[in-house]
């Protein structure tokens, strides 16, 4: 303990046990400042709806097909007015499963369903839940419930469902079976979610544990697929609307020639091409401004190895 403390002098957990160890009592918690972020949470986490660090995120944020945004516009008027819905014979959903392509967009799918949906906005990752000691997972998960619980109307937001609550392995015990147990008893257990809605991320809907996908809790899946010509498009046009631009390009053709590519992908794109443009003009003193070669260069350097 005392060397993995060396070796790691910033390492809590490190710390924490060698302390036990010696018996030494555990300094009291430093003051924490107002406005910071506990360990653990997120950026955003708690955070009043419509109020994220960079504005009100809205459905003109995302660009997706016309049918998926229709379907998450439903889900958004399920929780605006819970009493219409019930009104009309429908009985809303407990949960949803955004899945799809890495760089798709899902968190932010998520984030501006609750800011349209007038939900706080709660989010947790494997890294904040997993721990070295036993116990300490199953903890976290009810402390996230918990305050979920009592900010309601709220949002719970899974990132990377398949690694936080990955499929049981049927007979073998895992270490982390005794979490997936912990996040479906809080989903569906003793207490009641009223007020409380989830959405789940995943690029690997398969490994999804089954459990998770019945109706109470995940119930209601969504597909966030890569944008078409036409999205690439319009996320190429809002991702360059800050940018100086030569005369030379077309950004209709640029869109066909990104075939496959993510929302994340062309946010790059126009980030590798404006760093090609800043390298060249500070060789040559050329056109300030993002030329038709400095995309070239881009797509190439973004071109995966055959």
């Amino acid at each position: 303990a005392r060397r993995a403390t060396a070796l790691a002098p910033g390492n809590r957990e490190y710390v924490a046990l060698l302390r036990v160890l010696e018996g030494t009592p555990s300094p009291p918690p430093a003051p924490r400042r107002a406005g910071a972020n506990e360990r653990g949470t997120s950026e955003i986490r708690g955070t009043k709806p419509g109020t994220p660090r960079r504005g009100k995120l809205t459905w003109d944020d995302v660009i997706l097909p016309g049918r998926t945004k229709r379907e998450l516009r439903q889900v958004q008027l399920m929780l605006e007015s819970p009493d219409k819905a019930s009104l009309l014979g429908i009985e809303p959903p407990t949960g949803l499963l955004l899945y799809g392509p890495p760089g798709t967009g899902k968190t932010t799918i998520a984030r501006v369903l609750a800011s349209e949906a007038k939900c706080r906005f709660f989010t947790t990752s494997p890294a904040e839940v997993h721990s070295m000691w036993i116990g300490e997972g199953e903890k976290s998960v009810a402390k996230l419930f918990d305050e979920a619980r009592a900010a309601a109307p709220s949002i719970l937001f899974l990132d990377e469902i398949d690694a936080l609550i990955p499929s049981r392995s049927g007979g073998i015990a895992q270490p982390s079976d005794k979490i997936v147990n912990q996040f479906l008893h809080e989903m569906d257990g003793l207490v009641q979610n009223r007020g409380l809605f989830f959405i789940g991320a995943t690029n690997r809907p398969d490994m999804v544990d089954p459990a998770l996908l019945r109706g109470g809790r995940l119930s209601r899946r969504i597909e966030i697929p890569l944008p078409g010509e036409e999205a690439r498009l319009q996320i190429l046009t809002l991702n360059v609307a800050g940018a100086r631009l030569s005369g030379e390009i077309d950004l209709e053709t640029l869109a066909k020639k990104t075939d496959g590519f993510s929302g994340a992908d062309l946010r790059a794109l126009v980030n590798e091409a404006g760093m090609q443009a800043l390298i060249r003009i500070d060789d040559d003193g050329g056109e300030e401004a993002v030329t038709l070669g400095d995309f070239a260069i881009a797509l190439e350097n973004m071109a995966e190895p055959e």
